[in-house]
């Protein structure tokens, strides 16, 4: 698996995605974490995407734990914005059921400014780290881009050294990403990679070339495109296992890879042999020809 750059910064075309590691019910724990990572270490993955929100701190504390005995490994993404708790010491329990409650009777958005700057500060005590290496808007709402001092912050946390690179995380919603690439310094974003959106993103791509020199993460790839799933009339059903030795998972991989403007393809997964999976679809990089649409 050969690197790739994007935002400057060299990393492993594959990231390994973190939301299901500390999620309620996954039964995980930091042991769990530290073996997670060290596969990733062997693999070559140095790509690690995380939330303040998943786990509701948790996950980040955790890979801060994991990482701490080889910190420059990897470099991390983490976003903020989602509805989180942020409890600590012997309240830390609490932090689950009190982020499902906010879920339920709060904002939908905290992107406030000193909220943003405080999330900033606590990720990086969480994840043990004197700079994030990409940090992102999770999920933001229209209007990104106009909210008063918002990118104000991230530029000032850019010149203290605490982050390198910011942008949004946008799973569905293209228009935000193009709103946000018109920021000056935004020039990465997060978006969905699968081969439902295929057509929309490249045709988006095509359609708004003024956003220069904006480079994507590419996540959720194998949404709609689970081996189990052989529906015909949905438009991964022709994608055959089979072909070129790689399954059906692999085939989605590559596809995400080779669609433009993608640096990395986020695999979200807490076993170490699926991400395993993940890095063999990526032997050789991915070309035009993987694209499945």
């Amino acid at each position: 698996m050969e690197s790739t750059t994007i935002g400057g910064i060299g990393v492993s075309p594959i990231g390994l995605g973190t939301s299901r590691l500390a999620s309620l019910g996954a039964r995980h724990s930091l042991r769990d974490a530290t073996r997670l990572l060290d596969a990733a270490s062997d693999l070559g993955v140095t790509f690690i995407d995380t939330a303040d929100t998943y786990g509701s701190t948790t996950c980040e504390r955790w890979l801060g734990a994991a990482m701490s005995r080889r910190p420059h490994r990897f470099a991390v993404a983490t976003k903020c914005g989602l509805p989180t708790a942020h409890l600590r010491g012997p309240m830390r329990s609490l932090n689950q059921p009190v982020k499902k409650v906010l879920q339920r009777i709060g904002p939908a958005h905290y992107l406030d400014p000193e909220y943003v700057r405080r999330s900033i500060d606590g990720s990086l005590r969480r994840l043990r780290r004197e700079r994030i290496e990409f940090y992102f808007l999770h999920s933001p709402p229209s209007g990104v881009e106009r909210m008063d001092g918002l990118f104000e912050v991230l530029d000032q946390a850019k010149k203290q050294g605490k982050i390198a690179v910011y942008g949004v995380s946008s799973e569905d919603d293209l228009q935000i990403v193009e709103a946000a690439a018109r920021v000056r310094n935004c020039k990465v974003a997060q978006t969905a990679g699968n081969l439902s959106r295929a057509k929309e993103l490249t045709a988006f791509l095509g359609a708004t070339p003024d956003v220069g020199d904006l480079e994507l993460i590419a996540n959720h790839v194998l949404n709609g495109g689970a081996a189990s799933d052989n529906d015909p009339r949905k438009p991964w059903a022709g994608v055959s296992p089979g072909q070129s030795g790689l399954n059906r998972a692999q085939l989605l991989i590559r596809h995400a890879a080779a669609l433009p403007r993608v640096k990395v393809v986020l695999v979200g997964t807490s076993n170490a042999a699926h991400l395993a999976e993940a890095v063999a679809a990526l032997a050789t990089p991915a070309g035009q020809e993987d694209l499945l649409v």
